[in-house]
Order: structure tokens, then sequence, then C-alpha cells
């Protein structure tokens, strides 16, 4: 047999294996993800798009959290008022280039109720910009400098429904 041949049967062989293992894995998150959020109706469903996450000074190690489809984190929480920190990040999106945008570390408070669906992450443009003003319960507008007014990013906290 041709040594090319076997080359590509045996890089096809490992496609195919590697393949398979990660539909099985990505089953088993969806499965997973499925199950927590059913578990959870009762509880206020936030998902965060971000990294070194903290709600009411705890990690999410500490609290009740799966992965979501989009590698958010997915975390339950009882009805309230919340202190939710952390490092919130988002793509721009140009022409040739993406830019992966980061924002420093940001601390705010925010009500949830129970029974709800919420999406907290770092925006380019202000819920009216997005067109989704009226599902917008907290918006902060994030600067390049202390006082400025001129917004880059906003850290926006939606309620789904």
């Amino acid at each position: 047999m041709n040594r090319t041949v076997m080359v590509i049967a045996a890089v096809a062989i490992i496609w195919v294996v590697l393949f398979i293992i990660f539909m099985i894995i990505n089953n088993k998150r969806k499965t997973g993800e499925k199950s927590f959020i059913e578990e959870n109706q009762n509880k206020a469903l936030v998902n965060l798009y971000g990294k070194s996450i903290r709600i009411d000074n705890k990690g999410l190690s500490e609290l009740e959290h799966t992965t979501g489809e989009y590698a958010q984190k997915i975390v339950a929480l009882d009805s309230g008022l919340h202190t939710i920190e952390g490092i919130f990040q988002t793509t721009d999106i140009g022409v040739g280039k993406n830019i992966n945008l980061e924002s420093e570390k940001v601390k705010f408070e925010v009500h949830l109720d129970a029974g709800h669906k919420y999406t907290v992450g770092m925006y380019l443009h202000s819920p009216e910009e997005n067109g989704d003003g009226e599902k917008a319960i907290l918006d902060i507008p994030l600067t390049l400098y202390q006082g400025s007014k001129d917004a880059r990013a906003y850290i926006i906290v939606y309620k789904e429904d």
C-alpha cells in the first residue's frame, strides 16, 4: 500500500474518532444544561459572559451553575438583590480582523426575580442601539478613561422572560 494512502487513512480514522468523542461530550453538556434549567425553574437563571465571576462574594464553585452552549456560565439564584463582580468579554467583529475586548473588573448590584432568565454581558452598543431597551434592567457604560461621557462599551443585564 502506498505510504500517502496510509497517512490519509490514519488521519481520516483519527478525525472520525475525535469527531465521535466531541459529539458525545457536546451531547452530555446539552443534556446537563437542559436538566439544570429544568431543576432550577423556580430560581433566577443568569447567563454570564465573562471570567473571574463572583456573586454575593462567592465564586462559581460555591454556587449552583453549569456551562451553556456558548461557553457561558449559567447560575441559579434565589430572588432578591445580588452583587455581581467580574471581568466581562465580547468580540468586536471588524473587516478582516476580530478584536477580543475585555472589561476591567466591574462590580454592580441587580435585583433578580425567580422564574425568569437573565443575560449579563459586555456589549458594544447601548440597549437602545441594540433595539432591546425594554428588556434591559441595568446598563453600565464603560469608557476609556474616568469621567468621559463617550461610552465605548456597556455591561448590560437583560431580562429574557
